[in-house]
């Protein structure tokens, strides 16, 4: 039983949900990370239960039709990319928020481009 390609998407989506959950903890200023107890980080880890049951409870709704799940959800998550990617751009060149780490020239030239790219591409 070879389960090799749901594993690296179950991988995926669990990576982009601690990193939305991330981005939303830092906006609205309530610790985050899987590695706070429930104590520490209560909203976060709410957010991130209600999340996961969510989408749980969709796919497991009866005579669901998965496939069309998956392609709209990759519909939206194509359409969002390159405003959730605009944001980090200008998180990423802010001096208040990254002090040094900042976006040098190349780095600004190679993230815009693939903005660009990924604006075309989702026409």
């Amino acid at each position: 039983m070879q389960l090799h390609w749901q594993d690296s998407l179950l991988k995926s989506i669990y990576r982009c949900l601690q990193i939305y959950i991330r981005t939303h903890s830092s906006i609205c200023g309530f610790e985050a990370g899987i590695d706070k107890k429930w104590r520490e980080a209560p909203q976060f880890y709410w957010l991130y239960t209600s999340i996961i049951a969510i989408g749980a409870g969709i796919i497991l709704l009866p005579n669901a039709p998965l496939i069309s799940i998956s392609l709209w959800s990759q519909r939206i998550d194509g359409t969002l990319l390159p405003v959730v990617l605009v944001c980090m751009m200008h998180i990423i060149n802010n001096a208040e928020v990254m002090g040094k780490h900042t976006n040098k020239k190349l780095g600004n030239i190679v993230g815009w481009g693939t903005i660009a790219v990924l604006v075309i591409l989702s026409w």
